[in-house]
């Protein structure tokens, strides 16, 4: 079983989004949505050949909350909380994340779930890491 983010990184999600899979994709076969899979986040409003597409993973959970396992069917519409791996980039996605903002999970240029967000979480928090004392990323 893989680690969870949290104890990989050493603090909160960053935020809980709603997604819905595209299995409607060009891309044959569909992707399959899977836990830590590392697809990106596009905002809704951007185009990803100029605004770009940013490195935000998701870890998918099951009905009632709780992290799915890797091996576990990820559902086709569901929550996951959202994970900002580069420590440098969280200002900028501060100024840009809240409740009901829209987004795509993206694998490449390939849109595979639309999402919203449903809750700010530690993306407000400091994220120095308790083990290290330093930034994460």
């Amino acid at each position: 079983m893989a680690v969870r983010l949290y104890k990989l990184s050493g603090r909160s999600p960053d935020f809980r989004i709603h997604y819905k899979w595209l299995c409607a994709q060009d891309i044959d076969p569909p992707q399959r949505l899977f836990q830590h899979m590392r697809s990106d986040w596009l905002y809704a409003e951007d185009d990803p050949r100029t605004d770009g597409i940013h490195i935000i993973y998701p870890e998918f959970e099951d009905r009632t909350g709780r992290v799915i396992a890797d091996g576990e069917r990820v559902l086709d519409e569901g929550t996951a909380t959202m994970w900002i791996l580069f420590e440098e980039s969280r200002p900028r996605h501060r100024e840009r994340i809240a409740a009901g903002s829209r987004g795509y999970l993206v694998v490449g240029s390939n849109r595979i779930a639309e999402a919203e967000v449903t809750a700010i979480l530690g993306l407000a928090e400091s994220s120095i890491s308790i083990s290290s004392g330093d930034a994460t990323s």
